[in-house]
């Protein structure tokens, strides 16, 4: 008798049950829990005997569903993220698995009895499908089965003319992928082959640290090319920040690995993702394209992984376990002893770091394919344009520039990472906003055709814009800050005839929104796209030449020591959306303080500079990757309690921390949120830093967490 600790979905703790049949780590069963029939994971075996009384597992389901790899991964986030182990497990293993015995649909091959002749048929239609079979060369898959003789086929199969075959995981309709177009591989340049041969000659890990337009992409597509040619079972894992950007990296796969590439993101529907982590499990794809979820999904045969445009913020989970993308691409590099590649124009610090301190293989590529130079950056003074009497979003420089660039028959890309109309409204008497009745932030003015509406953009809040002021009842407002519907209009009474797409949240609401809308401006010369940070990366067009970069202040002067590096990393990226062929493109950079460093580095494009720059500063300050930082978050709807609790959990850990001499390696500070009202709750953070990272690690672990906390380590943001 040996004794089983089991995951159970929405099941906190784990239990134990036992079996006289030996059970392996991964197995998924069956159990009776709580009177009711369960699905689990087994996550641990012991020989002895609990001190209580176990009931016996039910049936084993699938064994070993979960891959060692996998189970040590869960473990490893759990643990580190102070996040339960069944949590970490559902979110690697689609719903439907913990909810249904087998919900994955099978394809299957039927075969025609050799010794059935169409003369032993009287039926016509019976003759017919005996035709169309004979034609299959007497095998048929299901999906292939016209429906015409779906009833037919059924009595074949009864009447056992029909014999199964063989079977596969079955592929839903929306997950086959289009290979119409032919003319998507290209023969690598010199410093592309330099590049792929540097990274497959390295083991670890590489940063592929190449300019916008310098393709990158070529390369993580031959650098999986060749290892497969080595093993032709492996399997590989292509990450990128945005669902909007798979289409173009889907197709441009799917030409080398055909049907073996699929999809993971969130706008699957539940089928799918049971259909797809299937024919992973099984082997059958060997690429999977997905956003940071797709880190988690098991690979039986994974060999290498790229995480493209590693620079991004969205590669941080955002709820428990609140995991870096590139920890998990870490952690499986090491225990797998595979290689891997970070890509980006514009790295993360903390993988300059890793770059600096040797931890990371260096590779650049500083040219574009197309030799195309380096789009020029212009900047125009905002400040000096409010002077002159010119309010609106559109400088004199940006109308003039937009004009010269549609009648050169080139597109125009314009960037403003501000949805909505306006960023605030005001009582032009009384001076009374709209503030969200349960957040600590200004509704943002929205209008659609004659309607305007007041929307919160952290906890969706609505309501109609008043006819007039709550307060003084006077009927004149005020409004402050552009947002992308007010640049629309704007666009729309300067270039009437001009053909105008904007994408942001209000706008691309379906699921194939986004994609189609970039298709319908490829194929519409001398047209703008409007949009906010959804078409800042990834986007190859050859007929945009010129980009406006409305308002470069935006996000700029939050306290937050990443605030810079943000901003710098999403315009240089918008920057490389022009140009990216034969004609140099343009950037017009609108801003208000023109003279910090940031624009100067940005105008040369150096982004080393920049880098070298705010690396620097991080090590006087000590400031992350130099030091490690977690936030434990204190959140509760009454404003006292939020703050008393606070205080009390910082009291405690000084106390702990100097009972412990580590109050001279482990700060410990505590402060109320930036937005310290969201979702009528308040929030209030205790900080611990620290420069050596396995002690404020050893620490966190071992200490007694209340249960009301949440906990972040390396946070995306302070604030």
């Amino acid at each position: 008798m040996f004794y089983y600790q089991i995951a159970l979905r929405q099941v906190q703790d784990t239990y134990t049950w036992e079996s006289l049949e030996t059970l392996n780590l991964g197995d998924r069963v069956e159990v009776n829990f709580r009177n009711r029939k369960k699905i689990g994971i087994v996550v641990g075996v012991s020989p002895n005997k609990p001190d209580f009384k176990t009931a016996p597992v039910l049936s084993v389901l699938q064994p070993k569903f979960l891959n060692e790899t996998s189970l040590k991964l869960a473990q490893y986030l759990s643990k580190t993220h102070f996040t339960a182990l069944s949590k970490v497990l559902t979110l690697m293993v689609p719903e439907a698995f913990w909810v249904k015995p087998d919900p994955v649909k099978k394809d299957i091959r039927f075969t025609l009895d050799k010794d059935l002749t169409l003369d032993i048929l009287s039926h016509p239609t019976q003759k017919k499908y005996f035709e169309f079979l004979d034609a299959q060369n007497r095998h048929v898959w299901s999906h292939e089965i016209p429906d015409a003789f779906k009833n037919t086929h059924k009595t074949f199969v009864k009447k056992t003319f029909l014999i199964p075959s063989d079977s596969r995981v079955s592929v839903e309709h929306s997950l086959k992928l289009d290979i119409a177009n032919t003319d998507l591989n290209h023969p690598l340049t010199d410093q592309q082959q330099n590049a792929l041969h540097s990274i497959l000659n390295h083991e670890g890990g590489s940063l592929l640290w190449g300019v916008t337009g310098s393709g990158k992409t070529e390369v993580y597509k031959q650098f999986f090319k060749a290892l497969q040619t080595k093993d032709p079972a492996s399997q590989f894992l292509f990450l990128l920040p945005e669902i909007a950007l798979t289409p173009q990296l889907i197709t441009a796969f799917n030409h080398l690995f055909s049907d073996e590439v699929a999809v993971w993101h969130s706008n699957l529907t539940a089928n799918e993702k049971v259909q797809v982590w299937a024919r992973v499990q099984s082997g059958a794809i060997k690429v999977l394209i997905g956003t940071r979820s797709a880190a988690l999904v098991p690979m039986p045969n994974l060999k290498a992984m790229i995480l493209d445009e590693e620079h991004e913020w969205t590669f941080k989970n955002e709820f428990n376990p609140r995991f870096w993308t590139h920890e998990v691409i870490e952690f499986l590099a090491d225990t797998l002893k595979i290689s891997y590649v970070y890509g980006s124009a514009t790295p993360k610090l903390r993988t300059y770091h890793l770059v600096q301190t040797k931890a990371l293989n260096l590779v650049e590529l500083p040219e574009r394919v197309h030799k195309t130079a380096m789009p020029k950056i212009h900047l125009v003074d905002l400040a000096q344009e409010a002077k002159r009497g010119n309010f609106t979003p559109i400088s004199a420089a940006l109308k003039e520039a937009i004009i010269e660039t549609l009648s050169a028959g080139k597109q125009v890309v314009l960037f403003l990472n501000k949805r909505g109309y306006a960023g605030s409204a005001m009582c032009r008497y009384c001076g009374d906003a709209f503030g969200c009745d349960n957040c600590d932030m200004s509704l943002k003015l929205h209008r659609s055709g004659s309607r305007s509406m007041l929307i919160c953009h952290v906890c969706g809040a609505m309501k109609n814009f008043p006819k007039c002021c709550p307060t003084c009842h006077k009927e004149e407002f005020t409004f402050k800050g552009w947002g992308t519907q007010q640049l629309e209009n704007q666009l729309k009474e300067l270039f009437p005839q001009t053909p105008l797409f904007r994408a942001d949240k209000d706008n691309i609401t379906g699921r194939y929104d986004f994609e189609n809308m970039l298709q319908s401006f490829k194929n519409t010369p001398q047209s703008i796209l409007l949009g906010t940070q959804m078409i800042a990366k990834g986007l190859d067009f050859s007929d945009v030449a010129l980009v406006g970069i409305v308002l470069a202040d935006v996000g700029l002067h939050l306290p937050d020591h990443h605030a810079e590096e943000r901003v710098y990393q999403l315009l240089e990226q918008v920057s490389g959306r022009a140009g990216r062929r034969h004609t140099q493109g343009q950037i017009l950079v609108q801003s208000f303080q023109t003279d910090l460093p940031l624009f100067e580095f940005l105008k040369r494009h150096d982004t080393k500079g920049f880098m070298q720059h705010k690396y620097k500063e991080h090590v006087e300050l000590k400031l992350p990757p130099l030091s490690q930082v977690a936030k434990i978050m204190i959140v509760d709807p009454n404003k006292a309690n939020a703050f008393a609790m606070c205080k009390s959990l910082h009291i405690a850990l000084e106390k702990t921390l100097k009972e412990q001499n580590l109050e001279t390696i482990i700060e410990a500070t505590w402060a109320p949120a930036f937005f310290p009202k969201l979702h009528n709750k308040y929030w209030f953070y205790v900080f611990l830093k620290s420069e050596d990272a396995e002690a404020l690690t050893h620490f966190m672990q071992t200490y007694t967490w209340p249960k009301e906390v949440k906990i972040d380590v390396s946070p995306v943001s302070l604030i």
